[in-house]
């Protein structure tokens, strides 16, 4: 499993726009690199993780957005793609210390929910990927970006 076969199973799910970043052998973005570059210099915690920087670099921002509400939004540096790090979220790190990096809605006929994602900002806690509900607040939820991506494609699969 590597960021681009999952982001190819990510598209499979439909209602799906994928970025380019600088290193997309496709559609090079390569104006983005800068940019990406200052954000891991401001936050090189995240270099922890090789395939999130991956993602960054080759895709720079994912959206699902399906005609029934449910809506994943995989942050990057692409506002017509999804929410664009450094221009739309103002204070990236919560007050909790954490960053975040991907939101959930999955809508169902009985009900809406939302779960963000985020990396531990602060470096005192167990690295890996947070998730963030209302009802529980932040639990350590996978050792990585390429687990969570998984287990939401894997969980929208099956609905």
């Amino acid at each position: 499993m590597d960021v681009h076969s999952l982001i190819t199973k990510f598209a499979k799910l439909g209602h799906v726009t994928i970025g380019s970043g600088p290193k997309n052998p496709d559609f090079t973005n390569a104006e983005l690199q800068k940019e990406i570059d200052d954000f891991l210099l401001k936050y090189p915690f995240l270099r922890k993780d090789k395939d999130y920087i991956d993602f960054l670099e080759y895709y720079s921002g994912a959206m699902l957005d399906w005609p029934n509400g449910t809506l994943v939004n995989i942050f990057g540096f692409l506002e017509d793609v999804s929410l664009h790090f450094t221009q739309d979220v103002g204070s990236i790190v919560c007050e909790e210390g954490y960053l975040p990096f991907c939101e959930l809605i999955i809508v169902t006929q009985q009900k809406e929910f939302a779960k963000g994602y985020s990396f531990d900002a602060t470096g005192t806690k167990h690295w890996g990927v947070y998730q963030f509900t209302e009802e529980e607040g932040y639990t350590w939820y996978c050792e990585n970006f390429l687990e969570c991506l998984n287990s939401i494609i894997n969980s929208l699969s099956v609905k």
